[in-house]
């Protein structure tokens, strides 16, 4: 995961996955730095502060850069988590906080096609750069 205003660098990324029918699947290198940028280009990534013209405050979150698995694809986007609760009514006036209530945006920034493999060791936790 990483977040707009604290990520300074992008890095490959690799992934491999089981589905239930037990076909397997893996990515290798995928430059999450270039298809950031692509996305970038041609999408305006407000945040909530931002969409609102105000100030940051406390309950506001950052965009989280995240993936999932879906069948034989895997999703590259932003989360942007959004405070329901108003501004204005997220602290009691002796500072604790009332109940909040949150909603995730999804931006997909690219779909990309799992390459078949078989013989995966999921036991595995690392793969040493080739």
């Amino acid at each position: 995961m990483a977040h707009i205003s604290g990520l300074q660098s992008y890095f490959p990324m690799q992934a491999r996955w089981r589905l239930k029918d037990g076909r397997e699947f893996v990515l290798k290198f995928v430059d999450q730095g270039a298809l950031v940028r692509d996305y970038m280009k041609t999408h305006d990534l407000k945040l909530q502060w931002e969409r609102e013209g105000r100030k940051y405050a406390p309950g506001d979150s950052d965009a989280k850069l995240t993936h999932d698995i879906k069948d034989d694809t895997l999703r590259l986007k932003w989360v942007v988590t959004l405070n329901r609760t108003p501004a204005s009514q997220r602290l009691r006036p002796g500072g604790a906080a009332n109940p909040w209530t949150f909603e995730d945006e999804e931006h997909v920034i690219a779909v990309i096609k799992g390459v078949p493999a078989s013989g995966i060791d999921f036991i595995q936790t690392y793969d040493s750069l080739k």
